[in-house]
């Protein structure tokens, strides 16, 4: 049996259209923040040494509670721990926050919670 093949309305393209343009906007910008605090064009937040996430990384006191609350639950090494940070620090980039906050956190950890096999029942919250 054929499936029927589904096309957008012409104000579904324009709608669509519109979102990956201000997802590309979002991913220029991040990337201009993350230039401008290396100094470097080529510099994203994925290669921050430990050193520049402590100096630079820009935590919120209740930020990072909860994610010594959570390493904590669910056993996260110091390079996972510090991974979750420049995650959640390419996070607040995309969203234009100069601080990371617990929402940033919170999903770092979610994607970091997907990427691990044997999880079950964290209660982290």
């Amino acid at each position: 049996m054929l499936k029927k093949l589904i096309t957008p309305s012409c104000s579904q393209m324009v709608r669509l259209l519109e979102i990956v343009k201000t997802l590309r906007l979002n991913v220029v910008n991040a990337r201009k923040r993350q230039s401008e605090r290396f100094g470097d064009k080529s510099r994203t937040n994925s290669l921050m040494t430990n050193r520049e996430i402590k100096n630079q990384a820009e935590l919120l006191p209740e930020a990072k509670l909860l994610l010594e609350t959570a390493s904590d639950k669910l056993g996260l090494s110091a390079r996972g721990y510090m991974r979750t940070i420049r995650v959640a620090r390419t996070i607040a980039d995309l969203v234009g926050s100069k601080d990371i906050t617990t929402e940033h956190i919170d999903e770092a950890l979610q994607y970091r919670l997907r990427n691990v096999e044997q999880v079950t029942d964290v209660d982290l919250w």
